[in-house]
Parts: structure tokens; sequence; C-alpha cells
């Protein structure tokens, strides 16, 4: 009999468990139905079913999907603009030597200055010298005559033989005259052992460009009266040909003519 007691008890616990309502095991109200069991309030309830990440956790968020590594600002192209620069910063140091670190040649210095006080040039010039360069020139006739070409001829036979400007002492024939044949009259030699006996000149015929030194020794009326031999060097042996010309003349220091 104690046995079917207690199997009763246990059969009628197991009702009352199946008889409890489904909603979470909320324990019976005030108004509840005559007949439930009071032992439905220590009932367990069901494990929740529900996904244990949430959308509101969900480890990928929808948000992430707009931050692309790969973005077409002008700023971070791969290809170079306007604006940009292969170079570093100009406040970054610079692996390359800037204008400042190495000497940077003056052009003042680099080729040698032309000697001071120098008015020629490095280089021939292209114009024909100025035969009236020289402010002392003249323009004077110069003839031929052959008494002065006789290297044996005296000095006796000229206006400078003696006297105190005369020759002869020094030179007794025409031939002990340094310049010889350039020897001959000339319009400085006034008179008898006139001041410019001896005096030397630079003969210059424009047409030749030919220039010689002639010493005078001898009185002439306007110009110049040389040997022979002192025109055709001036002309190329023209003398007998031309019998007078024209040369630009000036007086030059005894010393050019060794005396």
């Amino acid at each position: 009999m104690k046995f079917t007691a207690s199997f009763i008890a246990v059969a009628a616990l197991f009702h009352g468990t199946a008889a409890a309502p489904q909603d979470g095991g909320a324990p019976p109200t005030p108004n509840s139905p005559s007949g439930t069991s009071a032992t439905s309030a220590v009932t367990w309830s069901k494990p929740s079913t529900s996904p244990v990440y949430s959308s509101t956790t969900s480890t990928y968020s929808s948000t992430t999907s707009t931050t692309s590594p790969y973005t077409t600002s002008a700023t971070t192209t791969w290809y170079p603009s306007s604006t940009s620069s292969w170079y570093p910063p100009s406040t970054s140091s610079k692996p390359y030597p800037s204008s400042s670190s190495y000497p940077v040649p003056s052009s003042s210095h680099s080729y040698p200055p032309p000697p001071s006080g120098s008015a020629t040039p490095p280089y021939p010039s292209n114009c024909p010298p100025n035969p009236n360069s020289n402010p002392l020139m003249m323009s004077l006739p110069l003839t031929y005559d052959n008494t002065y070409d006789n290297g044996s001829g005296s000095m006796n036979s000229v206006a400078c033989s003696n006297g105190p400007k005369g020759l002869v002492e020094r030179f007794p024939t025409f031939s002990d005259l340094p310049t010889f044949p350039y020897i001959g009259g000339a319009f400085a030699v006034g008179s008898w052992s006139s001041p410019n006996c001896g005096s030397c000149w630079s003969l210059t015929y424009p047409q030749t460009g030919v220039t010689i030194k002639l010493i005078a020794i001898d009185t002439s009326g306007v110009g110049f009266n040389a040997a022979q031999a002192a025109m055709d060097k001036l002309t190329g042996g023209k003398a007998n040909q031309l019998g007078r010309i024209e040369v630009n003349a000036y007086q030059l220091p005894a010393s050019e003519c060794k005396l």
C-alpha cells in the first residue's frame, strides 16, 4: 500500500509539470483557474534559442565597407601630377648636394684679364694701317738724283760738309753713312752747316706701303731729293718710270739712323 501511494504522488507531480503553461514559467495569478498546481512556480524554463551574435554586436560592421584602401583623391594617386614632386620637401635633408655645397667658378676669374693699359687686340686687325696716324706726318714730294747713288762721292760736295754741323769729319764719303744709299737732300736743310744736317727721316710710299729711313745731307727745294736707289726701293723699281712721287714723311730720332 505504501508503494502504491508513492507512485500516485509521483504521477501527480509529473502531471502537474506537463500541465504547466509554456510562457517561460510565469507564476499563477490570483485569477488562475482552480486546480492549477502550486508547484508550477518552481518549474525550469527552456533555454533560449536566440543567436549568439546580435545584429548590433556583429564583428563585421556594414560601415567598414566604405573604407577602401584605394582612393581616387589627387593627393594619393600613383601618377605624378602638377602638384606632386619626386624630390623630398625643401625642409627635409636632401641626399644630393645643393648649389652652395661645391665651388662655383666666378666668370670674372675663368680666364686671365687682358694686360693692363694694353690697347692692342690679341688678334690681327683687318683694317689697313692709317698712313697719317702720326700727328707729325707730312705728305711731301720725292724726286731722285743719281749723285747720291755714288758711294765714293765726297761729303765736301754737299751742304752738310764742314762747319759746326758738318758731317765730313765723321763720314768722308757717301758710303760711310749708316743708311747709304738711302741718303739725299731734305727741305729741313735750308743752308750750309744747317742744324738739321744728319737729321733722320721716315719715308713711306702709300701705294706700296714700303718705308725707308733716310739721312738728310743736302738741301732740297721742296720735299726730298734722294738717290735713285731710295726711290726704287719705295716704288718697286719704278723710279725712272715715275720720276716724282708723294711720300708720307716725319722726323725720327738720330739714333733710328744709327747716328
